[in-house]
């Protein structure tokens, strides 16, 4: 994975410059979000402060002051112990896997014009930081409260940080909650084709 780890002296510390109204959305993560939905923040953070593995400019934007600092406290108590599995290098590898499966996937069809659907998106990036996604349309599906918080995330940190450029050709995003029976309709709806080449991840 691209060399050493950091010691435990120089794990990269995350950056952390919120405006006030970052941290008040996060907060009503925090506060108002079940552990099901806190998941994609904490899987950020994992990206974050894993930034030597998975190069993600906004995971720290979507993980959160308070899963940045809980897993960066276990990481260097982990480094520390001499622990046998660092906190987060699980997740860090797990994303280059399903990265390069991808990849592979999306080359298969000949490198244009599939379609990826991530089911259970949470605060995934794939289509701003995946250069095989350029020729590809990107559809992300998550209960709506996620798919607002996203949104609504990327807009109050305008100014804060370089404005993320979209690599995929285009990025749609479905609220719903895969549970309905009415989610692939509005999948439809949103423009996918059932019979164009597709890869999913879940």
């Amino acid at each position: 994975m691209n060399g050493s780890l950091p010691d435990h002296h120089n794990w990269p510390q995350p950056v952390l410059s919120y405006s006030e109204a970052v941290r008040e959305l996060h907060a009503t993560i925090e506060s108002e979000w079940d552990s099901v939905k806190q998941s994609a923040c904490q899987t950020a953070a994992g990206r974050a402060l894993w930034n030597h593995v998975v190069n993600d400019p906004l995971a720290e934007l979507f993980a959160g002051e308070t899963y940045l600092k809980n897993l960066y406290d276990k990481i260097k108590k982990d480094r520390l112990n001499n622990a046998p599995e660092v906190s987060g290098v699980i997740l860090a590898v797990r994303t280059l896997w399903f990265d390069s499966k991808l990849e592979l996937a999306v080359e298969s069809f000949g490198g244009g014009g599939a379609q990826v659907v991530l089911l259970g998106a949470g605060m995934d990036t794939r289509a701003y930081r995946l250069e095989c996604l350029k020729e590809s349309d990107v559809y992300e599906i998550d209960f709506p409260e996620v798919m607002q918080m996203k949104h609504t995330l990327l807009q109050a940190a305008i100014g804060l940080i370089n404005e993320p450029t979209m690599i995929a050709k285009s990025l749609r995003r479905i609220a719903v909650d895969i549970r309905d029976d009415d989610w692939f309709k509005k999948l439809m709806e949103s423009g996918f084709i059932p019979e164009k080449n597709t890869p999913w991840e879940c």
